[in-house]
């Protein structure tokens, strides 16, 4: 049992009994991003070189976005070219800011003789560290991960307090990221003056030209980066929250909320419940990632063949996922 799994669970039942059995071949673009990133962020805490660690990420990428593919309708090439210059900005700040040394995956929590819990946070030095993007950062954005599974889930199974780093990235504007990160403004008229990422008035750059870094390859990504650091305009996109342990009694609401959701996993698992025989629970179709199992429940429903679509894989074995970038 995880955060993502029992999260997909409360979500949608018939979404968790799809996933037992089956995986969507392409990924969507900012789920490989953020699997990456994390990983990224893992290797440079175990002593990796940032270039190296760079380099495996964008390759890694570029090739899922080749093959099998993204999940996407518009160009694919651009896509992943523009993900692969956050990604490569990302991980050389996150480095400059520094990352906690040797960080590792926390070992599976025995809750019972049945169950057991796996954090999904990483550990260093007894404290849990997790990583995520989103658009911006709101008190709405707080709420939400400190109730969420990923965030008290780890912390009340585990009893350790947790360091949450968020990124934001912006918005996706005319198909590319409204980000500091990658794009900087440029006057038209006057290209010798140098590129800025932020006035210091905080006004916005009227009349100026937005300057994206994945469309330039021979602009250094180092030079890019310090001076994105130099005009402050990453620390404002940059952010730490520490998580504090609950109770005891809380903490053992928490667990006791995870076995009871346990407990009716097995159940349907015993009884091999057909996903065909769940019903759908449609607020979750449309959320942060759309569900990759859309076309199995809007195609026809229970006359739908899933081997036949050309999108989905036959796991080799039944088994809940565990998304790396989840």
């Amino acid at each position: 049992m995880d955060a993502h799994q029992i999260g997909e669970w409360q979500s949608c039942q018939r979404l968790w009994r799809l996933s037992r059995d089956w995986h969507r071949l392409r990924w969507h673009p900012k789920r490989l991003f953020d699997a990456l990133l994390r990983r990224g962020i893992l290797a440079i805490s175990n002593a990796i070189p940032v270039d190296t660690t760079i380099m495996e990420a964008r390759a890694q990428y570029m090739q899922s976005a080749a093959n099998p593919g993204l999940d996407v309708s518009t160009d694919p090439y651009r896509l992943a070219r523009d993900w692969c210059a956050l990604l490569d900005v990302l991980l050389r700040s996150v480095a400059r800011q520094g990352v906690p040394k040797a960080l590792k995956e926390h070992p599976p929590v025995r809750l019972n003789s049945l169950t057991a819990w796996e954090p999904l946070s990483y550990l260093a030095d007894g404290v849990l560290h997790r990583w995520i993007t989103l658009d911006s950062w709101g008190e709405d954005d707080l709420s939400r991960e400190l109730h969420s599974w990923r965030v008290i889930g780890d912390v009340a199974v585990t009893k350790l307090p947790l360091v949450l780093h968020v990124i934001e990235i912006g918005q996706t504007r005319n198909g590319r990221r409204a980000t500091a990160w990658v794009r900087a403004w440029k006057h038209p008229a006057m290209p010798s003056l140098q590129m800025r990422f932020r006035k210091k008035d905080g006004k916005e750059f009227k009349g100026y030209l937005p300057y994206h870094l994945a469309d330039h390859r021979e602009l250094d990504v180092d030079a890019w980066v310090e001076q994105l650091w130099r005009e402050g305009a990453a620390e404002e996109l940059l952010h730490e929250l520490r998580v504090n342990v609950p109770t005891e009694l809380q903490c053992a609401e928490v667990v006791r909320d995870i076995l009871t959701e346990s407990v009716m996993m097995r159940v349907l698992n015993v009884e091999s419940t057909s996903w065909r025989d769940l019903p759908m629970s449609r607020n979750a179709c449309d959320t942060f990632y759309p569900c990759p199992f859309q076309e199995v429940c809007y195609s026809g429903g229970s006359l739908v063949e899933i081997q036949s679509m050309g999108l989905y894989r036959k796991r080799e074995r039944s088994a809940i996922p565990v998304p790396v970038g989840d």
